[in-house]
């Protein structure tokens, strides 16, 4: 800010800059927040593969997930 310079400005500024960071905090939290609970359901998924594998063993079941270029992601010990 130039000088000379309004006080309520000032306030003003402050106060924006405040609420900003308790947004961006905020924010911060929620993909804290979601990334895990996405890595849990991955974590979840994964095991489901494996434990279906296990169990069909007379008949196991080849379970993958590819990316959309194609590279395989994650294959179970039966595909």
């Amino acid at each position: 800010m130039a000088k000379p310079f309004a006080s309520k400005e000032l306030i003003a500024r402050v106060h924006t800059h405040v609420q900003l960071s308790k947004m961006r905090t905020e924010l911060e939290k929620q993909v804290d927040s979601r990334t895990k609970a996405l890595l849990d359901s991955e974590a979840r998924s994964k095991e489901l593969a494996e434990h279906f594998s296990l169990v069909l063993h007379t008949n196991p079941a080849g379970i993958f997930a590819a990316a959309t270029d194609g590279t395989l992601t994650f294959v179970n010990a039966a595909w």
